[in-house]
């Protein structure tokens, strides 16, 4: 019996020796995993804030869970973080009234996220911070665009959007001048609407100045009469209508400055002039407007006189007939 079933007691002892070897390779493997068994077991009891670490079970919760919110709002994140680049490209495009709106979202980012100074965002701070930069820009390239020809409905939306991009400020100096975060979380408010409305007017006196400095820049670089008249004479000379023809060209350069004065006055009455009211202050910044206005014209008619009409127009003209039309057409322009 034995040797008929002899393959069969060989293979019952091979099948013994491979599970003996299979049950210690298990047991080993058991005894390795035990310290990790104890810690989970470890990290599943009940926990209280003293024994609370990162690898207990509320705390990976907590952490899968702001993982999973972060992935449902991928989409969100990925346009948040695009702001800064968004702003940049509607600055370059010249759209205003799209990178205005970008500012007023940052103010509501800010507003919302960086309002409680114990809890810090770094990524919303951060695109907050880069799209103050391209407020910059923006200002820059609404004062760039009025030193160049401009006319008087896109001086006006020019300055509307330079008057919102200041309401933007406006809004977040107040907000940060208005609540504050003192010693121990007490609250603090301050600036009240009469620091707002000081704010407010050094900001509109400020957008007159600019206006003014960027239109004296077109002014100058279209109206530069002497040196036109000076090319003209050099490159007559010795032509028998040379007087003639310099005399024509200083009154057409006269006519063309008085021209350009008076359009640029006429923008600055047209945008910056308050409608007519009984209000005290509606008529104090009237004043100052119409002031800062004069003291311009006097300013430019003075430079007019000195700087191109004595010093380089004047050695030009020889004969007195062209240097009596010269004095009337500046008289005209005074």
């Amino acid at each position: 019996l034995c040797a008929s079933h002899g393959s069969t007691f060989v293979a019952v002892e091979r099948r013994s020796a491979a599970l003996t070897s299979t049950l210690k390779s298990l047991l080993r493997q058991l005894d390795n995993a035990l310290p990790q068994v104890e810690e989970s077991i470890h990290c599943l009891d009940i926990e209280s804030p003293e024994n609370k670490s990162e690898h207990s079970l509320s705390t990976l919760t907590e952490k899968h869970r702001l993982r999973r919110r972060t992935l449902l709002q991928h989409s969100s994140l990925l346009e948040l973080l695009e702001l800064p680049s968004l702003m940049d490209a509607c600055v370059r495009g010249h759209l205003y009234e799209e990178g205005l709106s970008i500012a007023s979202f940052a103010n509501t980012l800010e507003q919302r996220h960086l309002a409680d100074a114990d809890v810090k965002n770094s990524i919303v701070e951060n695109v907050v911070k880069e799209v103050r930069r391209r407020e910059d820009d923006l200002r820059r390239d609404l004062l760039n665009r009025l030193r160049s020809d401009v006319t008087m409905p896109q001086c006006l939306e020019i300055v509307t959007a330079l008057r919102r991009l200041n309401g933007v400020e406006l809004e977040r100096q107040s907000r940060v001048n208005s609540v504050s975060h003192g010693v121990g979380g007490v609250v603090v408010v301050g600036g009240g609407p009469d620091d707002l409305e000081k704010l407010h007017e050094t900001m509109e006196w400020k957008l007159q100045v600019s206006f003014l400095e960027a239109r004296d820049v077109w002014l100058e670089a279209d109206a530069s009469i002497s040196n036109n008249a000076a090319a003209f004479m050099y490159s007559n000379k010795g032509k028998g209508d040379a007087l003639k023809s310099v005399a024509e060209k200083i009154l057409d350069g006269i006519d063309l400055y008085r021209t350009r004065c008076f359009e640029i006055a006429s923008q600055y009455l047209a945008i910056f002039r308050s409608s007519p009211s009984y209000s005290l202050k509606t008529v104090e910044s009237s004043n100052r407007a119409y002031m800062l206005l004069s003291m311009w014209t006097t300013r430019r008619i003075d430079t007019f006189l000195h700087e191109h009409l004595s010093k380089k127009c004047l050695p030009q003209i020889s004969d007195t007939a062209t240097l009596r039309d010269a004095l009337e057409s500046a008289t005209f322009f005074a």
